[in-house]
């Protein structure tokens, strides 16, 4: 196309190398066109000062926060050269249209020459040409049709080129950011108000409850200082201490919300000064700009030849850091997938210890099962030999053999706590394995040389550290099995004695034995007591009836004596008393009889309920035990679950959730290296194609030049509205190159800005609530101090 272009371009340049002849009415032609022009360079300057007030409403707004201000720099670029070639296409279109203007206007000389008896009518002509003119202008994408024998056919661009944007866009962009800065400012507003609001109400809440613990504390005082005062006065003191230390607090947090706010009034003043920087250097920057263009034009034909070699240097730079990227890529993928067979490795064993862990459950289980069989044996041997001694030997021999049984169950449960700490040292390792596999992923990028050797390294030291847990699981679990095997066959030896299993509740058992043969003996000494009365009531009545006897022998010796009238009344008297008294005293020994016999019963009784409360007491408090110990038993299995799923699920969790974090940002950034390798080919082709253009055109446009001055001194005009067009695009593109650095580096200044107003907030916000979660801490110390004080003076009074 560029070859046709100057062909047809050579072509004219020879055609009008012949003297032109008088034109008639050419000034209304100069006028026409002059005027049209200068109508649209109007129209161009109001549209670029329009662009000019958005860039500085842009500039005066803060920009919005974006996570991905590469990307959008590249897009930017890429925008940008293809605004230029737009531009490029345009401006040969241009061309193009003022030779076909000048077509028109040589095309009239050659009718002069001929026919100078016709006459000329420039009103006509100029209404033939402006409307042609004016669309030419006007629509510079859209070509005029020309014929198949004039050159502009041959200069015809075949592809439509790109739509410029317009400034409705770029004001619509410009809006679309203020608005979004203004969301970021309210939004960060808001959560600072939040904040604020927070802290003003935990301040609100403690000093509440240092009201109440203060009105507290003085009605304590005041009720007990007139009853205990050398009792209370220490403790008055440390009241007086505690307010004090109180005091002090509320003194400090209002320290801290000064320092906030002077913070805050620090952080606004930094920002306005920052504010003043930037702006300050981005008028140095577009000074500098400045000089840096007028320098480019002074130099271009230089820099444009040094471009062009540079940009050859650079594409091959490019393949080879392509080349070297590519390799370095497939080399880190070749350690991914080694790593995740590690990793995949390492969790088919933990899966294997988790079966492991269930089948010890399982034995422990079990040996719970043959412990509760060995405290049935124990409770119907008890049955059988309720009151013998041999029983409490049976009980007391086997306690050494249980406390010897009871120490190796808990050094198996040592040993499986000392497994589980291993495993989760051995999972911070793998952790620490990874961060070191990370670092290394990033010295490869600087360091190609010394990533192979550090890849062996690492790789070393992972298969040694897998060797060695691999080496101390094996151990632990065959000494585990071993000891379970050795436990079991001491359990099964004790089945076959028939010894009651020890057991923590059996000094309770012993007890309570002991306290129910306590109760025997004393009914048993009060049996004896009402024995001993039995005997001593059979002893009187023994000595009574030795009595009646010896007064009938002495009755029956009386009788010989002289007779005397009422001896015989007399006697019969006494017969009648004895005989009377004989069946009360009978009566009295089967009444102590019958009560004897009673008692006897209702102790047998007594005794018989005794024996029967012991055994449900004992019965009952064996199943209250069992059922302790198998609630401990479900307690220590769901612990033991619990910390085996948190340990292994979370951390495998956590693992896969790196590694698939670490697989997207791989993915992502094999995408970004993908478009930027073949944006940067697009870029190279078309700086390539873009110089050549703007060479061609420099070179068209020189000649244009000299044929103008040399051929037609009346067309200068349009040489000089070109050089202003070409000086207001130039402008243009200047004031957009500044706009978009000003907006990148306030983008870049402001996440720095927000990221470190954050960290300091979170910092501060970190601090202030170790600060309350210490007050608490104390406040609740001198709450527990009150009601031992309250207590205290409860038992006092």
């Amino acid at each position: 196309m560029i070859n046709i272009v100057i062909n047809s371009f050579d072509k004219q340049i020879n055609q009008m190398s012949t003297p032109l002849h008088h034109q008639p009415n050419n000034d209304i032609i100069k006028e026409s066109l002059s005027n049209e022009l200068d109508r649209e360079i109007e129209h161009e300057e109001q549209k670029k000062m329009n662009v000019t007030t958005t860039i500085k409403h842009v500039t005066i707004a803060e920009p919005p926060i974006r996570p991905s201000a590469s990307v959008d720099d590249f897009n930017r670029t890429t925008k940008t050269t293809s605004d230029q070639l737009t531009i490029t296409s345009d401006m040969a279109h241009d061309l193009n249209m003022l030779h076909n203007a000048y077509k028109q206007n040589l095309s009239s000389a050659p009718t002069t020459r001929i026919s100078r008896t016709h006459t000329f009518d420039p009103q006509k002509k100029t209404q033939q040409q402006k409307p042609t003119i004016i669309k030419n202008l006007s629509k510079p994408n859209i070509q005029t049709p020309a014929k198949k024998g004039s050159p502009s056919a041959v200069t015809r661009p075949k592809t439509a080129p790109t739509p410029t944007p317009t400034p409705k866009e770029n004001k619509n962009n410009d809006s679309a950011l203020i608005e979004q800065l203004k969301l970021d400012k309210e939004s960060l507003i808001n959560k600072i108000e939040s904040l604020e609001k927070v802290y003003e109400e935990q301040l609100r809440s403690i000093r509440q409850e240092n009201f109440t613990l203060q009105a507290k504390i003085t009605q304590v005082t005041s009720t007990n200082v007139d009853r205990k005062n050398e009792s209370i006065s220490p403790k008055q003191r440390e009241v007086n201490e505690l307010e004090k230390l109180i005091d002090g607090y509320q003194v400090e947090n209002e320290k801290l919300c000064k320092q906030i706010k002077q913070i805050e009034q620090q952080h606004k003043q930094i920002e306005q000064s920052m504010f003043n920087e930037n702006e300050k250097l981005r008028q140095e920057l577009i000074h500098t700009k400045m000089l840096m263009e007028q320098y480019q034009n002074s130099h271009m034909g230089t820099i444009k030849k040094q471009s062009s070699t540079i940009v050859l240097t650079n594409l091959v730079n490019n393949d080879n850091d392509k080349n070297n990227i590519f390799n370095e890529n497939q080399q880190l993928k070749n350690e991914i997938i080694v790593l995740k067979n590690k990793l995949t490795t390492a969790l088919d064993k933990e899966h294997k210890n988790e079966d492991d862990n269930t089948l010890r459950l399982v034995d422990q289980r079990r040996i719970k099962d043959l412990e509760r069989q060995v405290k049935e044996l124990e409770l119907i041997n008890r049955r059988r030999q309720q009151n013998s001694t041999t029983q409490v030997g049976m009980v007391l021999n086997p306690l050494d053999d249980r406390n010897q049984l009871e120490i190796k169950l808990n050094k198996a449960e040592e040993a499986l706590r000392e497994r589980q700490i291993s495993e989760e040292k051995l999972l911070y390792e793998l952790n620490i394995l990874e961060e070191k596999y990370s670092l290394m992923k990033q010295m490869l990028s600087k360091n190609n040389g010394q990533s192979t050797i550090n890849n062996d390294q690492f790789e070393k030291e992972f298969h040694d550290i897998l060797n060695k847990n691999k080496n101390k699981n094996l151990t632990g679990q065959i000494h585990l099995r071993r000891e379970n095997e050795r436990l079991k066959n001491e359990l099964e030896k004790l089945k076959t004695i028939q010894v009651p299993k020890p057991a923590k509740s059996l000094k309770r058992d012993l007890e309570t034995i002991k306290l129910l043969r306590s109760d025997i003996e004393r009914k048993n000494d009060e049996l004896e007591k009402l024995r001993a009365l039995y005997d001593a009531v059979n002893v009187q009545h023994k000595s009574l009836l030795a009595e009646r006897e010896r007064e009938k022998t002495r009755l029956a010796i009386m009788g010989s004596k002289p007779y005397q009238p009422d001896r015989f009344t007399q006697t019969l008297s006494s017969v009648e008393t004895v005989h009377a008294e004989n069946e009360q005293l009978k009566h009295l020994v089967e009444k102590l009889e019958h009560d004897s016999q009673q008692q006897y019963t209702e102790l047998m009784h007594l005794r018989d309920d005794r024996q029967a409360a012991v055994v449900l007491a004992i019965r009952e408090k064996d199943d209250e035990i069992l059922r302790l110990r198998q609630q401990h038993k479900l307690e220590l299995q769901t612990i033991i679950n619990e910390m085996s799923t948190n340990t292994t699920e979370t951390r495998i969790s956590d693992l896969l959730r790196k590694i698939e974090l670490q697989d997207a940002t791989i993915i992502h950034l094999k995408k970004l290296t993908e478009n930027t390798d073949e944006n940067a080919r697009e870029l190279a082709i078309l700086r390539v194609r873009d110089d050549e253009l703007r060479s061609t055109v420099h070179r068209l446009e020189q000649e244009l030049a000299d044929a103008r001055t040399y051929h037609t001194p009346e067309m200068k005009h349009f040489q000089e509205l070109q050089n202003k067009i070409n000086q207001l695009e130039q402008r243009w593109y200047k004031r957009d190159k500044i706009k978009k650095d000003y907006t990148n580096s306030l983008i870049k200044q402001h996440d720095l800005d927000t990221n470190n107003d954050v960290n300091k907030l979170h910092a501060i916000i970190k601090q202030k609530n170790q600060e309350i979660e210490r007050f608490h801490i104390e406040l609740d110390s001198m709450l527990e101090l009150l009601k031992t004080l309250k207590f205290q003076q409860l038992l006092y009074n």
